[in-house]
């Protein structure tokens, strides 16, 4: 019997960390999905019709679900240390929000340009979203992320499995249609925008 508990107590270790790289990807569609809904409201609101945000197809803008999982696989021992937190995580969200404006330039794609604020680099980032990156990081790991670990935690494992496998080959299979798309010159972003504004308008002025 002691050989039999022994064998399941090193199985279990075993299948551990992949336990924890699903519920990590299950935050990076939470924070993803959360920072596309945020996004495609605001722009929508602004522009009087609804506004497709993201590189991808699907309803997530990844560099949320990046800098977030960043914020807290690195900085969360941080947490006694709040002014220290804020100020990491000003300059790592920060800095993944300049690599992704220059990797999505490469696809000749500006989903952002902070060109005319204060203390721009390359119109990527500026000091402004700079500072409320860092207080959303703040919230995040005070209190967000905490009450999203706790649902996570207690969803059943086999459907913990089923959303991320499913979500992991249906945002595979995104990547390799958007980035095809955008090399041989076809928006995916620009595209769908313009058949939801044909098709939903909500304009505030006759």
């Amino acid at each position: 019997m002691n050989r039999v508990a022994k064998l399941k107590s090193q199985l279990s270790n075993k299948l551990l960390p992949v336990e924890k790289l699903v519920n990590l990807f299950i935050c990076f569609l939470a924070y993803s999905f959360s920072g596309w809904l945020a996004e495609t409201i605001y722009m929508s609101v602004y522009h009087g019709h609804i506004v497709k945000r993201g590189f991808l197809i699907g309803p997530v803008c990844a560099v949320y679900g990046i800098g977030s999982l960043l914020v807290v696989l690195i900085l969360g021992h941080f947490k006694t240390h709040p002014f220290l937190l804020f100020l990491c995580a000003a300059l790592l969200t920060s800095m993944v929000e300049l690599l992704a404006g220059i990797f999505l330039s490469r696809f000749d794609i500006r989903l952002w340009d902070y060109s005319g604020d204060f203390g721009n680099i390359m119109g990527f980032v500026c000091f402004r979203n700079t500072i409320l990156w860092g207080i959303m990081s703040l919230f995040l790991i005070y209190m967000i992320h905490p009450v999203l670990g706790r649902v996570i935690s207690a969803m059943p494992a086999r459907l913990k499995e089923v959303v991320c496998y499913s979500a992991m080959a249906c945002l595979a299979l995104d990547i390799c249609v958007s980035v095809y798309s955008s090399l041989h010159g076809v928006n995916n972003l620009v595209l769908l925008s313009q058949v939801l504004a044909r098709g939903i308008s909500f304009r505030w002025m006759p």
